[in-house]
């Protein structure tokens, strides 16, 4: 799942015991906020029915496809005006989604215990328009501009949804049905001095500060406990403060 390993972060040989210490409750869970999104028309009807929202784990990006012009696109955040931003596109994602396409486009890392929304341009014509991190209560609407010169087409998670022509739009805002992932670290067995009961090697299941859902919306992000396999994940993938030598040149150097 995932080609960095924050969403699946076991080898495929250590399936059979990750699996039943996650049966016999031995282990934590991290929800990861999932997106909600809907479409509306040029007269802001939505398109479809109420069971047609789509549920998106990392992120929602509007672009150009194959135009060759780009894309003029009206932010809105909570029914009032943002920007309008002329680029190749926009990307709303969730912190799960910042480390993927969010992250090559130049938005921040988001830590996944975090319940927020991160707005990043593709490509802006204008250097000014930065990466923005909006609470997961608002709602996020993103119009294509009547001005614009190119239909934009709408991609889920990677998969193509729909062509957006101008005047239509998305609609994204938390979806009140997270995704529970486990802690590695929460099913390795732990020295018998580090465990609580003094002895038993059991741990006990729990929810990792499931966030808290008040009128469809998050009140609380989802903690990421004692055990934050994250923190040493993303570190060891970017490697802070390492040389920009590959090791292949490394090796022709000796």
């Amino acid at each position: 799942m995932g080609t960095l390993g924050f969403l699946l972060p076991f080898h495929i040989d250590d399936f059979a015991p990750a699996l039943e210490s996650a049966f016999l409750g031995k282990a934590t869970v991290l929800y990861r906020m999932r997106l909600s999104c809907t479409f509306q028309d040029c007269d802001g009807n939505e398109i479809g029915g109420p069971g047609d929202a789509w549920q998106v784990m990392n992120e929602v990006a509007l672009h150009r496809g194959r135009s060759a012009h780009l894309n003029t696109i009206d932010a809105f955040v909570d029914g009032q005006h943002l920007t309008e931003a002329v680029s190749d596109g926009l990307i709303v994602a969730t912190p799960t989604g910042s480390t993927a396409y969010s992250l090559s486009a130049g938005g921040p890392i988001v830590h996944p215990s975090l319940s927020a929304m991160v707005l990043t341009p593709i490509c802006p014509r204008s250097l000014s328009f930065r990466p923005l991190v909006f609470p997961a209560t608002s709602r996020v609407t993103l119009r294509i501009g009547e001005r614009s010169r190119a239909p934009a087409g709408v991609s889920m998670d990677g998969q193509e949804a729909r062509v957006l022509a101008p005047g239509e739009s998305v609609t994204v805002r938390a979806s009140p049905h997270p995704i529970p992932c486990i802690n590695r670290s929460s099913i390795a067995e732990k020295p018998a001095h580090d465990r609580l009961d003094g002895g038993s090697s059991h741990l006990t299941f729990r929810e990792e500060g499931r966030a808290g859902e008040q009128g469809g919306h998050y009140t609380e992000g989802a903690g990421p406990g004692a055990e934050d396999d994250w923190v040493r994940d993303i570190n060891n993938l970017l490697q802070y403060n390492a040389t920009f030598r590959s090791k292949a040149l490394l090796r022709h150097s000796r």
